[in-house]
């Protein structure tokens, strides 16, 4: 007895170190160190293949056609095209379109049923096949699991819906505030050490609404990322602020911009 759990020990401690030196020689953010080059050189040269095909594909339809009309405008409209995007929608993207956009017959949970389908003409158009898959959803929004139709959750949910309604139906100086958005924001000013905190219901609107209130108007100077997201860039442009931009990941522009801004 005591040989067996010896060795069970001495197994366990093995794995362990060895463990330990997997994670010691693993960098996260080194891909050669996780997939082969080899690897890596397949997915570009399959990347290059499939645009040297649709390049060949584009090249012939405009030989048998000629110029497609949707890439032409009227006068005094906008293109609905442009070419790089058509290019990239029917010779690159319908490929592979079967692997996205695929309908569910469930609730999207974490597990969702994927309906099954065919395609007989390059994935322009798909016919149901009748089946159905189970799969495990890696990619909603469904972080609490609201959309559950059965479980603890959901019960807290109907209760909650029961109490506060869906919505209130008036800003927070109004009639709007209720005694869970003041737990929540008690816990949340606790949690992260400070005296109070502000709850929104999401995150566009955090970065969109705030700074417009902050801002003093065009007295304000907002030195933006370009590659900012959207909210920040709607946030600074309703705030009448002076917006400047400056290269992403460049401190040297940004330098220069705080130079020329502020002198």
């Amino acid at each position: 007895m005591y040989k067996v759990l010896s060795e069970k020990t001495e197994q366990s401690q093995h794995s362990k170190s060895r463990c330990k030196a997997c994670e010691a020689k693993i960098d996260p953010l080194d891909v050669s160190s996780i997939l082969s080059w080899w690897l890596i050189f397949c997915v570009y040269l399959t990347y290059f293949c499939g645009v040297l095909v649709g390049a060949m594909h584009e090249l012939v339809h405009k030989l048998r056609v000629g110029r497609d009309h949707y890439y032409d405008a009227r006068p005094g409209y906008a293109p609905l095209f442009r070419q790089v995007d058509h290019f990239w929608l029917v010779r690159m993207y319908q490929r592979i379109r079967d692997v996205f956009e695929r309908p569910i017959a469930s609730s999207p949970g974490a597990w969702i049923r994927i309906m099954e389908r065919t395609s007989d003409d390059d994935n322009s158009s798909f016919r149901f096949t009748g089946q159905e898959r189970d799969c495990l959803n890696l990619s909603s929004y469904n972080y609490l699991g609201f959309s559950e139709t059965s479980g603890p959750l959901v019960d807290a949910v109907a209760d909650s819906l029961h109490k506060y309604h869906a919505a209130t139906g008036s800003t927070r100086m109004d009639t709007g505030l209720t005694d869970v958005v003041v737990e929540l924001e008690q816990a949340v000013a606790e949690f992260v050490g400070k005296p109070a905190a502000l709850v929104f219901a999401m995150g566009y609107a955090t970065n969109s609404t705030t700074i417009a209130a902050l801002s003093s108007g065009k007295g304000t100077l907002i030195i933006s990322d370009q590659l900012n997201h959207n909210s920040l860039i709607c946030g600074a442009r309703d705030s009448q602020s002076v917006i400047r931009g400056w290269r992403h990941n460049d401190p040297s522009e940004l330098e220069k911009v705080l130079r020329d801004s502020i002198v």
